[in-house]
């Protein structure tokens, strides 16, 4: 990290009582409250605060308004606490150039914005330079890291969870949080949303250490082709491991699905789909028919239903998918009807389901 040139601590306070962990802090009680910031005028103005006077470096201020824009334009703070009013909207619009955001706490019912989208709660570093960055986030709250390649962070220790998810605004395939070191520990989640190609990743320069949950979504109406890979963390450094990984289903009808992907470097998500087939597919009454499955997401539980000719489905049984791929022997009754027949197949919890047909003569 480079030297600070601002030393100060943003913390979101809703409900915050102390952080527990590797820079431990507890909020501080406001030696200034904001009453009446200005956007153009910032953290500047004496007359915005009580009392009355231009923050400073032993300042622990608050800003208790439920929607405002905020100009951090003074040398320093030592923190700086948002208020707890519900569907509060505060958007920091402006750091001045060359300052330094030391730290951020994230409550545990607090939510963070690392880019300027109206929500409960909106920090919008929107004139930070790439040489500016936030040395340490600990989220024990929701940070929702709508990054650009020009936001960089020292620290990330997640308590809570870390939202990578494209902006409306974002126009290119792909944007970046770049994070020196990451931590997530057991519990916390860090959840990546891809609208189509667009996506957000974070980039770890330094080392990760991941538990607790690595999960994908996805947003209806966008394309989805099988083989298409998302990062969702990059790692030059060395990674240690140890989250569980799980996406819904993409499309139910078709089995598409989000599989994970772990290296050494880099922790994604690549489209697959399920394939399912029965052989022989034409099968007489009295014998069996082999049902095998492929590319299904690991260690689900795959539940097997049968449709005969004219009548409705009926539980089978059910499976371990293991590492993607099961078989199934099914016996067809000597009383079956003769015609075409299907599978169909869903897993638990994944939701991804396929169909599959035979004949029996």
């Amino acid at each position: 990290m480079k030297a600070l040139r601002v030393v100060s601590a943003v913390v979101l306070f809703a409900g915050l009582s102390g952080i527990v962990g590797e820079r431990a802090a507890v909020a501080a009680p406001c030696s200034k409250t904001s009453t009446n910031l200005i956007n153009t005028l910032g953290f500047a103005n004496p007359a915005s605060w009580s009392p009355a006077g231009v923050p400073g470096a032993a300042d622990d201020v608050c800003v208790e308004h439920a929607t405002t824009t905020v100009y951090v334009n003074v040398p320093e703070v030592h923190s700086i606490v948002f208020g707890t009013q519900p569907g509060a909207v505060i958007t920091i619009a402006a750091v001045d150039p060359g300052h330094v955001v030391h730290q951020i706490f994230v409550g545990t019912q607090g939510r963070l914005y690392s880019a300027g989208i109206t929500s409960d709660f909106v920090l919008n570093f929107g004139t930070m330079t790439a040489s500016d960055d936030i040395e340490i986030v600990n989220n024990y709250g929701t940070f929702f890291a709508e990054a650009s390649t020009t936001t960089g962070i020292g620290t990330l220790n997640n308590h809570g969870t870390l939202v990578l998810d494209a902006p409306a605004t974002q126009t290119a395939t792909q944007a970046v949080l770049n994070v020196e070191d990451f931590v997530q520990v057991p519990g916390a989640t860090t959840r990546q949303t891809a609208y189509g190609p667009r996506h957000v990743l974070a980039h770890v320069s330094g080392s990760a250490t991941i538990e607790g949950t690595v999960a994908w979504g996805f947003k209806s109406g966008n394309s989805y082709p099988v083989g298409t890979t998302y990062e969702t963390i990059t790692i030059d450094g060395s990674l240690t491991f140890g989250a569980a990984a799980n996406s819904p289903p993409i499309s139910k009808a078709n089995g598409r699905y989000a599989r994970p992907t772990v290296s050494a470097q880099a922790i994604g998500w690549v489209i697959d789909q399920t394939k399912a087939t029965a052989a022989p597919k034409t099968v007489a009454r009295g014998t069996s028919t082999v049902l095998t499955g492929t590319k299904w997401p690991l260690d689900q539980t795959v539940v097997i239903e049968v449709k005969l000719h004219g009548q409705t489905f009926v539980p089978l049984a059910t499976v371990n998918s293991g590492t993607g791929s099961w078989t199934y022997s099914y016996a067809v009754p000597l009383g079956a009807p003769v015609g075409t027949a299907t599978f169909r197949l869903a897993t638990q919890p994944n939701g991804a389901q396929m169909n599959t047909g035979f004949k029996v003569t």
